[in-house]
């Protein structure tokens, strides 16, 4: 995946929400622009895991664009 595909997906107005799907399967559910940081190595996925009824942490992953093997858009 380049860093171009994704800018260009970032900069659509309205935000559609998509999906980034690696390799190995694992899937990451984009659904706001500001949950990703672009990089021309890497990028940054940031979500809230919840840890019990009310109780969320922060979940950063951090992504090798050559695992990225395709996204699905919402």
């Amino acid at each position: 995946m380049k860093l171009a595909q994704f800018e260009r997906i970032m900069e659509r107005r309205p935000f559609r929400p998509f999906s980034l799907v690696l390799g190995n399967g694992e899937h990451f559910e984009v659904k706001h622009p500001e949950q990703l940081i672009l990089s021309k190595d890497f990028v940054a996925f940031g979500t809230r895991k919840a840890i019990d009824f009310d109780t969320y942490k922060l979940a950063v992953y951090w992504i090798d664009m050559a695992h990225i093997a395709y996204f699905v858009r919402g």
